[in-house]
């Protein structure tokens, strides 16, 4: 799951509050923003001022194919009822929303070419309900070649040998490689990355999204920079 403030409405405050998640009726302990490269594919245009991914890291040993999964914000104050949010939601085509009124959904699919039995995502517009105090998703996760399709590619170091995984050696890499460090400023020479992290400028200004919220945001500038890696010797 991922959000963002609607420009031009009133701004829900994404600092405040935070984000749960159920598994059937299990809590799921551990939430991650970190996603598959493929992710990227589902906007049509750079997301800013978004805010990171909601996924669950660690799911529950009770949790089966069929297991429902329900995002929940708890608000710090009650809403007015004049604050939209659009959201990004991956999973099942059938979803349920407490806490807010629909206003639109559309089908996305990790490339521009969008058929119906490749969607794998909603993009919803939403307003928030006056007076509530909580708003939900629910929905079922993804499954077979969708879920599939998403993780293209992110494990191509394995392979199948006689039935059995064999580790690969990364094409290109070294034994002794690292990610390389990374250091943005704009064409006016203000910083946007440095040690490790997002400056509090690009930060206001809503550059997250491009530059990157934090160092393992592999689909951000950084984080592509980031992979051209460095050995000990030196920077490649």
């Amino acid at each position: 799951m991922h959000w963002a403030n609607k420009a031009g409405r009133k701004l829900v405050n994404a600092g405040a509050g935070r984000w749960q998640a159920r598994v059937d009726k299990q809590p799921a302990t551990q939430l991650m923003s970190r996603m598959p490269l493929h992710s990227a594919g589902l906007f049509k245009h750079l997301p800013l001022n978004w805010q990171p991914w909601q996924r669950i890291g660690h799911w529950p040993n009770t949790a089966q194919e069929r297991s429902s999964v329900t995002y929940t914000w708890k608000l710090p104050t009650a809403a007015k009822g004049s604050e939209r949010m659009e959201v990004m939601l991956l999973g099942n085509r059938d979803f349920a929303l407490q806490g807010a009124k629909l206003i639109s959904r559309q089908s996305r699919c990790l490339s521009s070419r969008c058929s119906k039995d490749k969607q794998v995502a909603r993009l919803l517009l939403i307003d928030l309900n006056k007076g509530v105090k909580q708003l939900s998703f629910t929905t079922a996760p993804l499954s077979g070649s969708l879920r599939d399709a998403l993780y293209e590619g992110e494990s191509r170091h394995l392979a199948l040998v006689e039935k059995r995984p064999h580790w690969l050696a990364a094409s290109g890499r070294p034994k002794d490689w690292e990610p390389a460090e990374v250091t943005l400023n704009d064409r006016n020479g203000t910083p946007l990355w440095r040690k490790k992290e997002i400056t509090r400028r690009a930060a206001t200004a809503g550059l997250g999204s491009l530059v990157g919220v934090s160092r393992g945001q592999e689909s951000s500038l950084t984080g592509m920079l980031a992979r051209r890696g460095s050995t000990r010797s030196g920077a490649c």
